[in-house]
C-alpha cells in the first residue's frame, strides 16, 4: 500500500492535456492511479495483448489501471467442455460392473 504523503503515482504520459480533452484514448501505463479528471472517461488500457476498453466511474477512483484491465482470460463454462471418450465410458462401465464398489456392504477401494 501506497503512503498518503507519497500521493498517488500518475505517470507523466497519463497526464497529457491532450489526453483530458478527448473522450477515449489508448494508454500503456497500467500502473497509474484513476484520478478526479478521468470520470465519465472511456480508456484502452493494454493488458499486454490487446487494448481491453474501460469506462471510468467515480467508483474506480483509487484503482490503478491495471486492476481493471485483466490480463487472464477465463476458459468459461467447463460443462460445455468435450466429455471423455467413449471407449472409456464403456471401459468404465465395464470395469464397475465386473468389479463392483459395494459388496456386503463393504467398501472397497
Amino acid at each position: 500500500m501506497r503512503p498518503v504523503w507519497k500521493l498517488p503515482y500518475i505517470e507523466s504520459s497519463f497526464l497529457k492535456k491532450n489526453n483530458l480533452e478527448w473522450d477515449t484514448f489508448k494508454t500503456k501505463t497500467r500502473d497509474s492511479v484513476i484520478t478526479y479528471p478521468y470520470i465519465n472517461k472511456k480508456l484502452l488500457v493494454y493488458n499486454g495483448k490487446w487494448y481491453k476498453k474501460i469506462k471510468i466511474n467515480k467508483n474506480h477512483i483509487g484503482f490503478k489501471l491495471g486492476e481493471l484491465a485483466v490480463t487472464i482470460n477465463t476458459k468459461g463454462d467447463t460443462a460445455n467442455s468435450p466429455s471423455l471418450n467413449p471407449i472409456w465410458f464403456l471401459l468404465i462401465l465395464i470395469f464397475l460392473y465386473h468389479f463392483p464398489l459395494y459388496t456386503n456392504n463393504f467398501l472397497f477401494i
